[in-house]
Protein backbone atom coordinates (compact mmCIF):
# COMPACT_ATOMS: atom_id res chain seq x y z
CA UNK A 1 0.00 0.00 0.00
CA UNK A 2 3.09 2.28 0.42
CA UNK A 3 4.23 3.82 -2.12
CA UNK A 4 6.72 6.70 -3.23
CA UNK A 5 5.11 10.16 -3.16
CA UNK A 6 5.77 12.50 -5.72
CA UNK A 7 8.09 15.37 -5.13
CA UNK A 8 8.60 18.40 -7.72
CA UNK A 9 11.30 20.14 -5.17
CA UNK A 10 13.40 17.30 -2.93
CA UNK A 11 16.60 19.76 -3.87
CA UNK A 12 15.11 23.13 -2.76
CA UNK A 13 13.43 20.85 0.26
CA UNK A 14 16.74 19.65 1.56
CA UNK A 15 18.37 22.81 1.25
CA UNK A 16 16.42 24.95 3.92
CA UNK A 17 16.15 22.02 5.98
CA UNK A 18 16.78 23.32 9.44
CA UNK A 19 16.60 27.00 8.40
CA UNK A 20 13.31 27.57 7.98
CA UNK A 21 13.15 28.10 4.52
CA UNK A 22 13.79 31.67 4.55
CA UNK A 23 10.74 32.32 7.27
CA UNK A 24 13.34 34.24 9.97
CA UNK A 25 13.37 37.10 7.64
CA UNK A 26 9.64 37.18 8.11
CA UNK A 27 7.87 39.37 10.63
CA UNK A 28 5.29 36.87 12.57
CA UNK A 29 2.33 36.95 12.16
CA UNK A 30 -0.78 36.39 15.13
CA UNK A 31 -3.63 34.98 14.18
CA UNK A 32 -6.66 33.78 16.85
CA UNK A 33 -8.61 30.84 14.86
CA UNK A 34 -12.16 29.87 15.83
CA UNK A 35 -13.13 26.23 15.42
CA UNK A 36 -16.41 26.44 15.05
CA UNK A 37 -17.38 22.75 15.21
CA UNK A 38 -20.42 20.56 15.18
CA UNK A 39 -20.27 19.74 18.92
CA UNK A 40 -18.25 23.18 20.52
CA UNK A 41 -16.15 26.05 19.85
CA UNK A 42 -12.88 26.52 20.60
CA UNK A 43 -9.93 29.45 19.88
CA UNK A 44 -6.13 28.51 18.58
CA UNK A 45 -3.64 31.47 18.85
CA UNK A 46 -1.16 30.86 16.85
CA UNK A 47 2.75 33.09 16.03
CA UNK A 48 3.28 32.60 12.77
CA UNK A 49 6.31 33.20 10.67
CA UNK A 50 5.57 32.56 6.71
CA UNK A 51 7.99 31.07 4.94
CA UNK A 52 8.00 27.68 2.38
CA UNK A 53 7.83 25.80 5.42
CA UNK A 54 5.97 28.67 7.93
CA UNK A 55 6.75 28.36 11.48
CA UNK A 56 3.75 27.85 12.77
CA UNK A 57 3.94 28.04 16.51
CA UNK A 58 0.44 27.01 19.16
CA UNK A 59 0.52 29.81 21.57
CA UNK A 60 -3.05 29.32 23.33
CA UNK A 61 -5.92 27.35 23.29
CA UNK A 62 -9.28 27.95 24.99
CA UNK A 63 -12.59 25.92 25.13
CA UNK A 64 -15.52 28.30 24.79
CA UNK A 65 -17.97 25.89 27.12
CA UNK A 66 -17.78 22.08 27.13
CA UNK A 67 -21.82 22.36 27.46
CA UNK A 68 -22.69 24.36 23.87
CA UNK A 69 -22.92 22.18 20.88
CA UNK A 70 -21.48 24.46 17.98
CA UNK A 71 -22.50 28.09 16.61
CA UNK A 72 -24.99 26.18 14.49
CA UNK A 73 -27.16 26.27 17.10
CA UNK A 74 -27.50 29.98 17.51
CA UNK A 75 -28.73 30.34 14.10
CA UNK A 76 -31.52 28.29 14.90
CA UNK A 77 -32.53 30.00 18.35
CA UNK A 78 -30.78 26.67 20.38
CA UNK A 79 -27.97 28.51 21.36
CA UNK A 80 -26.97 28.35 24.81
CA UNK A 81 -26.89 26.14 28.02
CA UNK A 82 -30.44 27.02 28.07
CA UNK A 83 -31.28 26.24 24.21
CA UNK A 84 -33.44 29.58 23.65
CA UNK A 85 -30.03 32.22 22.66
CA UNK A 86 -30.44 33.67 18.89
CA UNK A 87 -27.91 34.90 16.34
CA UNK A 88 -27.59 38.14 18.11
CA UNK A 89 -26.35 36.19 21.45
CA UNK A 90 -23.43 34.09 19.37
CA UNK A 91 -20.88 37.12 19.53
CA UNK A 92 -21.56 38.07 23.36
CA UNK A 93 -22.23 34.78 24.60
CA UNK A 94 -19.24 32.07 22.42
CA UNK A 95 -17.17 34.79 21.17
CA UNK A 96 -16.58 37.30 23.37
CA UNK A 97 -15.20 34.88 26.01
CA UNK A 98 -12.83 33.52 24.07
CA UNK A 99 -11.40 36.77 22.98
CA UNK A 100 -11.21 37.72 26.71
CA UNK A 101 -9.28 34.35 26.99
CA UNK A 102 -6.07 35.29 24.73
CA UNK A 103 -6.47 38.87 26.35
CA UNK A 104 -3.57 37.82 29.11
CA UNK A 105 -1.46 36.16 26.65
CA UNK A 106 -1.19 38.74 24.15
CA UNK A 107 -0.48 41.19 27.26
CA UNK A 108 2.68 39.06 28.11
CA UNK A 109 3.85 38.76 24.81
CA UNK A 110 3.40 42.51 24.48
CA UNK A 111 0.88 42.36 21.66
CA UNK A 112 -2.02 44.39 20.80
CA UNK A 113 -5.42 43.20 20.14
CA UNK A 114 -4.74 45.37 16.78
CA UNK A 115 -2.18 43.15 15.48
CA UNK A 116 -4.12 39.97 15.82
CA UNK A 117 -6.15 38.84 13.06
CA UNK A 118 -9.38 37.16 14.26
CA UNK A 119 -11.13 34.18 11.91
CA UNK A 120 -14.03 32.35 12.88
CA UNK A 121 -13.77 28.90 10.44
CA UNK A 122 -17.32 26.69 10.48
CA UNK A 123 -16.97 23.16 9.72
CA UNK A 124 -20.12 20.29 9.47
CA UNK A 125 -22.75 21.80 11.87
CA UNK A 126 -22.62 25.03 9.58
CA UNK A 127 -22.54 23.26 6.46
CA UNK A 128 -25.41 21.27 7.45
CA UNK A 129 -27.70 24.32 8.21
CA UNK A 130 -27.58 25.47 4.12
CA UNK A 131 -30.31 24.34 2.30
CA UNK A 132 -28.29 22.47 -0.26
CA UNK A 133 -27.14 20.03 2.54
CA UNK A 134 -30.54 19.61 3.92
CA UNK A 135 -30.58 22.48 6.00
CA UNK A 136 -33.33 25.01 6.03
CA UNK A 137 -30.99 28.34 5.65
CA UNK A 138 -30.88 30.14 2.78
CA UNK A 139 -26.70 31.27 1.97
CA UNK A 140 -28.49 35.16 2.97
CA UNK A 141 -29.35 34.23 5.95
CA UNK A 142 -25.89 32.29 6.56
CA UNK A 143 -23.83 35.70 5.28
CA UNK A 144 -25.93 37.81 7.72
CA UNK A 145 -25.45 35.67 10.38
CA UNK A 146 -21.56 35.69 10.35
CA UNK A 147 -21.80 39.26 9.26
CA UNK A 148 -23.02 40.01 13.20
CA UNK A 149 -20.08 37.91 14.18
CA UNK A 150 -17.82 40.52 12.50
CA UNK A 151 -18.93 43.27 13.55
CA UNK A 152 -18.51 41.87 17.31
CA UNK A 153 -15.12 41.01 16.68
CA UNK A 154 -14.60 44.47 14.99
CA UNK A 155 -15.94 45.84 18.26
CA UNK A 156 -13.39 43.99 20.66
CA UNK A 157 -11.04 45.83 19.12
CA UNK A 158 -9.58 43.39 16.75
CA UNK A 159 -8.73 43.08 13.18
CA UNK A 160 -11.23 40.27 11.44
CA UNK A 161 -10.16 37.82 8.72
CA UNK A 162 -12.61 34.79 7.24
CA UNK A 163 -15.98 34.48 8.86
CA UNK A 164 -17.69 31.62 6.69
CA UNK A 165 -17.93 28.14 6.41
CA UNK A 166 -15.28 25.83 5.56
CA UNK A 167 -15.18 23.63 2.07
CA UNK A 168 -15.00 20.11 3.82
CA UNK A 169 -13.41 18.97 0.42
CA UNK A 170 -10.38 21.42 -0.40
CA UNK A 171 -9.99 22.62 2.44
CA UNK A 172 -10.96 20.86 6.26
CA UNK A 173 -9.94 17.60 5.11
CA UNK A 174 -6.86 19.23 3.23
CA UNK A 175 -5.77 21.23 6.63
CA UNK A 176 -6.16 18.23 9.02
CA UNK A 177 -3.86 16.05 6.22
CA UNK A 178 -1.24 18.52 6.33
CA UNK A 179 -1.08 19.47 9.85
CA UNK A 180 -0.73 15.40 10.47
CA UNK A 181 1.91 14.46 8.32
CA UNK A 182 3.81 17.46 9.25
CA UNK A 183 3.95 16.82 12.82
CA UNK A 184 4.07 12.92 13.00
CA UNK A 185 5.10 12.34 9.36
CA UNK A 186 7.90 15.14 9.05
CA UNK A 187 6.68 15.22 5.73
CA UNK A 188 7.53 18.59 4.58
CA UNK A 189 11.14 18.67 6.26
CA UNK A 190 12.26 15.16 5.46
CA UNK A 191 12.07 12.23 3.17
CA UNK A 192 9.22 10.50 4.82
CA UNK A 193 6.61 9.16 2.73
CA UNK A 194 3.00 10.87 3.83
CA UNK A 195 0.02 8.94 5.06
CA UNK A 196 -3.82 9.31 4.46
CA UNK A 197 -6.16 10.36 7.14
CA UNK A 198 -9.32 9.50 8.37
CA UNK A 199 -10.89 11.95 10.69
CA UNK A 200 -14.00 11.40 12.68
CA UNK A 201 -15.78 14.08 13.82
CA UNK A 202 -19.30 14.88 15.03
CA UNK A 203 -20.95 15.21 11.74
CA UNK A 204 -18.33 13.99 9.40
CA UNK A 205 -15.62 12.06 8.07
CA UNK A 206 -13.20 13.50 5.92
CA UNK A 207 -10.72 10.90 3.83
CA UNK A 208 -7.56 12.37 2.72
CA UNK A 209 -4.63 11.11 1.44
CA UNK A 210 -1.77 11.34 -0.87
CA UNK A 211 -2.26 10.32 -4.62
CA UNK A 212 -0.29 9.76 -7.36
CA UNK A 213 -3.61 11.27 -9.59
CA UNK A 214 -3.71 14.23 -10.87
CA UNK A 215 -5.94 16.72 -9.79
CA UNK A 216 -9.10 17.97 -12.29
CA UNK A 217 -12.43 18.84 -11.96
CA UNK A 218 -14.40 17.02 -10.03
CA UNK A 219 -11.85 14.18 -8.92
CA UNK A 220 -11.28 15.52 -5.50
CA UNK A 221 -7.60 15.56 -5.80
CA UNK A 222 -5.55 19.02 -4.67
CA UNK A 223 -2.10 20.44 -5.03
CA UNK A 224 -0.56 21.16 -1.94
CA UNK A 225 2.98 22.90 -1.55
CA UNK A 226 4.77 23.08 1.32
CA UNK A 227 8.67 23.30 1.90
CA UNK A 228 9.56 23.15 -1.73
CA UNK A 229 7.69 19.75 -2.16
CA UNK A 230 4.69 19.22 -4.28
CA UNK A 231 1.68 16.23 -3.34
CA UNK A 232 -0.86 15.50 -5.01
CA UNK A 233 -4.16 14.84 -1.96
CA UNK A 234 -7.31 12.93 -2.98
CA UNK A 235 -9.58 14.69 0.16
CA UNK A 236 -13.36 14.36 0.04
CA UNK A 237 -15.68 14.84 2.91
CA UNK A 238 -19.05 12.32 4.28
CA UNK A 239 -21.89 14.46 6.21
CA UNK A 240 -23.83 12.25 8.35
CA UNK A 241 -20.97 9.42 8.91
CA UNK A 242 -19.43 11.97 11.71
CA UNK A 243 -19.85 9.95 15.34
CA UNK A 244 -22.65 12.05 16.20
CA UNK A 245 -24.90 12.13 13.17
CA UNK A 246 -24.23 8.14 13.19
CA UNK A 247 -25.89 7.29 16.45
CA UNK A 248 -28.70 9.70 15.92
CA UNK A 249 -29.56 8.00 12.76
CA UNK A 250 -28.95 4.27 14.72
CA UNK A 251 -31.23 5.40 17.43
CA UNK A 252 -34.15 6.11 15.01
CA UNK A 253 -33.61 3.49 12.49
CA UNK A 254 -37.11 1.90 11.54
CA UNK A 255 -39.27 4.96 12.56
CA UNK A 256 -41.92 5.04 12.71
CA UNK A 257 -42.95 1.76 13.65
CA UNK A 258 -40.57 -0.54 15.34
CA UNK A 259 -37.59 1.90 16.44
CA UNK A 260 -36.09 1.13 20.07
CA UNK A 261 -33.86 4.32 20.66
CA UNK A 262 -30.84 1.61 19.68
CA UNK A 263 -31.25 -0.86 22.19
CA UNK A 264 -28.61 -2.78 20.80
CA UNK A 265 -25.91 -0.87 20.75
CA UNK A 266 -25.67 0.21 24.48
CA UNK A 267 -23.99 -1.44 27.41
CA UNK A 268 -26.16 -4.36 28.31
CA UNK A 269 -28.37 -3.84 31.18
CA UNK A 270 -28.43 0.43 30.88
CA UNK A 271 -31.98 1.71 31.56
CA UNK A 272 -34.04 4.19 29.85
CA UNK A 273 -33.49 6.30 33.10
CA UNK A 274 -29.77 6.05 32.87
CA UNK A 275 -29.99 7.20 29.10
CA UNK A 276 -29.74 11.09 28.93
CA UNK A 277 -30.66 10.13 24.84
CA UNK A 278 -29.60 12.45 21.91
CA UNK A 279 -31.66 15.47 20.86
CA UNK A 280 -33.27 17.12 18.36
CA UNK A 281 -33.21 14.46 15.21
CA UNK A 282 -34.64 15.05 12.47
CA UNK A 283 -36.83 12.22 10.90
CA UNK A 284 -38.38 13.97 8.42
CA UNK A 285 -38.33 17.22 6.59
CA UNK A 286 -41.87 17.72 8.43
CA UNK A 287 -40.26 15.62 12.00
CA UNK A 288 -38.16 16.63 14.89
CA UNK A 289 -38.02 14.12 17.80
CA UNK A 290 -36.67 16.31 20.37
CA UNK A 291 -35.47 13.58 22.54
CA UNK A 292 -34.93 9.90 21.66
CA UNK A 293 -33.79 7.44 24.24
CA UNK A 294 -34.11 4.09 24.88
CA UNK A 295 -37.27 2.12 24.48
CA UNK A 296 -39.39 -1.02 23.47
CA UNK A 297 -40.79 -0.62 20.04
CA UNK A 298 -44.33 0.29 22.20
CA UNK A 299 -42.23 3.15 23.48
CA UNK A 300 -41.82 2.22 26.87
CA UNK A 301 -39.21 2.19 28.91
CA UNK A 302 -37.06 -0.56 28.66
CA UNK A 303 -32.81 -1.55 29.26
CA UNK A 304 -30.10 -1.93 26.33
CA UNK A 305 -29.60 -6.04 25.62
CA UNK A 306 -25.88 -4.98 23.66
CA UNK A 307 -25.19 -7.06 20.24
CA UNK A 308 -22.45 -6.43 18.76
CA UNK A 309 -23.91 -7.92 15.20
CA UNK A 310 -26.96 -6.55 15.30
CA UNK A 311 -25.44 -2.80 16.48
CA UNK A 312 -23.31 -3.60 13.45
CA UNK A 313 -25.85 -3.93 10.82
CA UNK A 314 -27.78 -1.16 11.74
CA UNK A 315 -24.76 1.41 11.08
CA UNK A 316 -23.31 -1.20 8.07
CA UNK A 317 -26.79 0.21 6.43
CA UNK A 318 -26.20 3.78 7.54
CA UNK A 319 -22.35 4.05 6.16
CA UNK A 320 -23.51 2.05 3.07
CA UNK A 321 -26.43 3.83 1.95
CA UNK A 322 -24.22 7.08 2.26
CA UNK A 323 -21.18 6.21 0.60
CA UNK A 324 -23.15 4.94 -2.14
CA UNK A 325 -25.18 8.62 -2.30
CA UNK A 326 -21.80 10.41 -1.80
CA UNK A 327 -19.39 8.29 -3.57
CA UNK A 328 -16.23 5.69 -2.86
CA UNK A 329 -13.50 7.52 -1.82
CA UNK A 330 -11.26 4.41 -3.52
CA UNK A 331 -9.00 4.20 -0.77
CA UNK A 332 -6.64 1.62 -2.62
CA UNK A 333 -5.44 5.35 -4.69
CA UNK A 334 -3.78 6.21 -1.70
CA UNK A 335 0.50 5.78 -1.95
CA UNK A 336 0.47 5.51 2.00
CA UNK A 337 -1.05 3.34 4.81
CA UNK A 338 -3.85 5.36 6.92
CA UNK A 339 -3.94 6.95 10.36
CA UNK A 340 -7.12 7.54 12.39
CA UNK A 341 -8.24 10.72 14.28
CA UNK A 342 -10.51 12.37 16.56
CA UNK A 343 -13.42 9.72 17.14
CA UNK A 344 -11.36 6.99 15.32
CA UNK A 345 -8.51 7.82 18.12
CA UNK A 346 -11.33 7.77 21.07
CA UNK A 347 -13.01 4.71 20.02
CA UNK A 348 -9.57 3.02 20.80
CA UNK A 349 -8.32 5.00 23.42
CA UNK A 350 -11.10 4.85 25.96
CA UNK A 351 -10.44 1.17 26.06
CA UNK A 352 -6.66 1.41 26.35
CA UNK A 353 -6.48 -0.38 22.93
CA UNK A 354 -5.25 2.42 21.12
CA UNK A 355 -0.94 2.44 21.53
CA UNK A 356 0.90 -0.01 18.75
CA UNK A 357 -0.71 -0.92 15.31
CA UNK A 358 -4.07 -1.97 15.16
CA UNK A 359 -6.24 -4.44 13.33
CA UNK A 360 -9.52 -5.84 11.84
CA UNK A 361 -10.05 -8.27 15.00
CA UNK A 362 -9.02 -5.83 18.43
CA UNK A 363 -11.70 -3.71 18.53
CA UNK A 364 -14.14 -5.48 17.87
CA UNK A 365 -13.22 -8.07 20.55
CA UNK A 366 -12.74 -5.71 23.26
CA UNK A 367 -15.93 -3.79 22.37
CA UNK A 368 -18.01 -7.32 22.81
CA UNK A 369 -15.80 -7.94 25.94
CA UNK A 370 -17.04 -4.68 27.71
CA UNK A 371 -20.57 -3.89 26.51
CA UNK A 372 -21.36 -7.28 27.46
CA UNK A 373 -21.91 -5.69 31.52
CA UNK A 374 -22.94 -1.87 32.17
CA UNK A 375 -20.93 -1.47 34.88
CA UNK A 376 -17.78 -1.42 33.06
CA UNK A 377 -18.69 2.11 32.06
CA UNK A 378 -19.51 5.16 34.42
CA UNK A 379 -23.11 6.06 32.87
CA UNK A 380 -22.93 9.61 35.01
CA UNK A 381 -20.52 10.44 31.85
CA UNK A 382 -22.11 11.33 28.22
CA UNK A 383 -19.22 9.70 26.29
CA UNK A 384 -18.65 6.38 28.50
CA UNK A 385 -22.59 5.78 28.42
CA UNK A 386 -21.94 5.80 24.40
CA UNK A 387 -18.72 4.50 24.10
CA UNK A 388 -20.26 0.49 23.19
CA UNK A 389 -22.07 2.71 20.16
CA UNK A 390 -18.49 4.69 19.50
CA UNK A 391 -16.94 2.00 19.37
CA UNK A 392 -18.96 -0.42 17.23
CA UNK A 393 -19.39 2.26 14.99
CA UNK A 394 -16.13 3.27 14.47
CA UNK A 395 -15.14 -0.50 13.74
CA UNK A 396 -18.00 -0.59 11.34
CA UNK A 397 -16.77 2.09 9.57
CA UNK A 398 -13.31 0.88 9.23
CA UNK A 399 -13.79 -2.74 8.84
CA UNK A 400 -17.18 -3.59 8.68
CA UNK A 401 -18.76 -4.75 4.85
CA UNK A 402 -19.62 -1.12 3.38
CA UNK A 403 -16.44 0.21 5.77
CA UNK A 404 -13.44 2.44 4.01
CA UNK A 405 -10.80 -0.87 4.59
CA UNK A 406 -13.48 -3.73 4.16
CA UNK A 407 -10.84 -4.70 1.18
CA UNK A 408 -7.68 -3.40 2.67
CA UNK A 409 -8.16 -3.72 6.12
CA UNK A 410 -4.16 -3.81 6.42
CA UNK A 411 -3.91 -0.63 4.78
CA UNK A 412 -5.46 0.97 8.21
CA UNK A 413 -2.27 0.64 10.68
CA UNK A 414 -2.62 3.82 13.19
CA UNK A 415 -4.52 5.47 15.69
CA UNK A 416 -2.63 9.12 16.74
CA UNK A 417 -3.94 11.45 19.75
CA UNK A 418 -4.94 15.07 19.08
CA UNK A 419 -3.31 16.63 22.09
CA UNK A 420 0.46 15.84 23.79
CA UNK A 421 1.37 17.36 26.83
CA UNK A 422 -2.66 18.92 27.54
CA UNK A 423 -1.61 21.11 24.26
CA UNK A 424 -3.74 20.21 21.15
CA UNK A 425 -1.00 18.72 18.48
CA UNK A 426 -3.58 17.62 15.70
CA UNK A 427 -6.15 20.59 14.32
CA UNK A 428 -6.90 21.58 10.95
CA UNK A 429 -6.69 25.02 12.05
CA UNK A 430 -2.50 24.45 12.05
CA UNK A 431 -2.61 22.71 8.95
CA UNK A 432 -4.90 25.80 7.46
CA UNK A 433 -1.85 28.23 8.24
CA UNK A 434 0.57 26.43 6.74
CA UNK A 435 -1.28 25.98 3.86
CA UNK A 436 -2.00 29.86 4.21
CA UNK A 437 1.58 30.90 4.75
CA UNK A 438 3.55 28.62 2.57
CA UNK A 439 2.61 29.46 -0.24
Amino acid sequence: MVGNWFNAGLLSAIACLGTGCGGESKQPIYTAIVDAGSSGTRMYLYKVVPGSYPVVEHLLEQEYDAAENGIDEFINGQGGVTGDMGPDQVGPYVIGPLLNAIKPKLQALSVAPRDVLVEVLATAGMRTEEIRNGGSHTDENIAQFYDGIKTYITHQGFPVGDVRTTDGNSEEGKWSWINLNDKYRHAFTTQESPVGVVEVGGSSVQVTYPTHTTPAPGNHVYPVTIGGKIFFVFSKTYPGLGQDEARKAMRTAGYPDAYTGGTDCFPMGMTTAEDKGDLNIRVSPQTVLPVVKLRTAGGDATSAAYRFEACSNTFNSIIANTIESLGDPQIENSSGHFYGINSAFYAYETFGIHEGDISAELLAEKTQDMCADKSNFDLTKGFSRNQCASATYINALTYGPSGLFANAPDAFVKVVPTKSAGATVLSWTRGYLMNKHGQ
